[in-house]
C-alpha cells in the first residue's frame, strides 16, 4: 500500500515536466526579452499582424477539431474490438533464440 501513496505523490510530475519544458522553451525563445535587454514591445515582429495570428489560431483550432475526435474513434474502435487471442501453440523460433 505505500507504492499507492507514492503514485499519489508521483502522479502530478508528468504534468510538471510539460510545464517546465514549456517555460524552458519560452525563455529560450526570447532571451533578450525575458532578461531585460530588450522591451518585449520592441521585439515584437513588426510584419506579423492580429489577422496573421487570428489565422494561424484559426488553422490550429481546425487541425484540434479534427484530430481529437478522430482519436476518440480509433481508441473506441480498439476498445470494442478488444484482444485477439492466439489460437495453438506458438511458432518455434528457426534460430532457437526468443
Amino acid at each position: 500500500a505505500w507504492y499507492l501513496q507514492a503514485c499519489q505523490w508521483i502522479a502530478p510530475l508528468g504534468f510538471v515536466a510539460v510545464l517546465a519544458g514549456w517555460t524552458t522553451t519560452e525563455v529560450g525563445r526570447q532571451p533578450w526579452t525575458v532578461y531585460g535587454l530588450l522591451r518585449t514591445a520592441d521585439s515584437v515582429s513588426p510584419s506579423l499582424t492580429g489577422s496573421d495570428v487570428l489565422i494561424s489560431l484559426v488553422g490550429y483550432m481546425i487541425a484540434y477539431l479534427v484530430i481529437f475526435p478522430a482519436g476518440l474513434i480509433i481508441m473506441a474502435r480498439f476498445v470494442r474490438k478488444g484482444v485477439e487471442v492466439a489460437d495453438g501453440e506458438p511458432e518455434e523460433i528457426e534460430s532457437g533464440r526468443p
